[in-house]
């Protein structure tokens, strides 16, 4: 497999276990697997894809299970607008190194994240990106950023350090 496309798994329930996504895939469409049910393991994204679209793996009136560290691959320099949303079982998040934009609602409503740290090619950090992460307490952001979107962090009620890190 290669390719999967937009809304292909859209709304299955059921699905248990962990999802590996292989290497071999270069493209996942937005909403590919957007409101799916049952899922208790791990994420696991393929090396080789560099965007990570709109609502592929969020949920809006439910609850995403993966579980675990989610890593956003190296070669990810853009996470779509509610990619993550609700995927409140995550326990933290790796971003991509080569990451420039984190679009409205990426992981609203993760409440199982607790620390971020915001890469530095990252210029963009869109609204509510980070809305009701809940659990979040620190997030060290680069001064490459120049836009931190409105209510990007709103409802991350125990946020208690935020690290604006320079370059030197």
């Amino acid at each position: 497999v290669t390719y999967i496309g937009t809304s292909a798994f859209y709304g299955c329930t059921g699905l248990t276990g962990n999802l590996v996504i292989p290497n071999s895939v270069t493209y996942i469409g937005g909403y590919a697997f957007g409101e799916c049910r049952g899922f208790d393991g791990t994420l696991t994204l393929p090396n080789n894809i560099d965007t990570i679209r709109e609502f592929t793996f969020g949920s809006y009136d439910g609850v995403m299970g993966f579980t675990g560290e989610l890593i956003i691959p190296n070669n990810v320099k853009y996470i779509g607008q509610a990619a993550f949303q609700k995927c409140s079982s995550i326990s933290g998040v790796k971003l991509s190194d080569n990451l420039t934009r984190v679009d409205r609602y990426a992981f609203t409503g993760c409440s199982s994240i607790t620390e971020v740290e915001i890469p530095n090619d990252v210029t963009n950090i869109e609204d509510y990106a980070f809305d009701s992460c809940i659990n979040l307490k620190s997030v060290t952001i680069p001064t490459n950023v120049t836009n931190i979107g409105s209510f990007a962090f709103i409802g991350c009620t125990n946020l208690k350090k935020v690290v604006i890190k320079s370059d030197a």
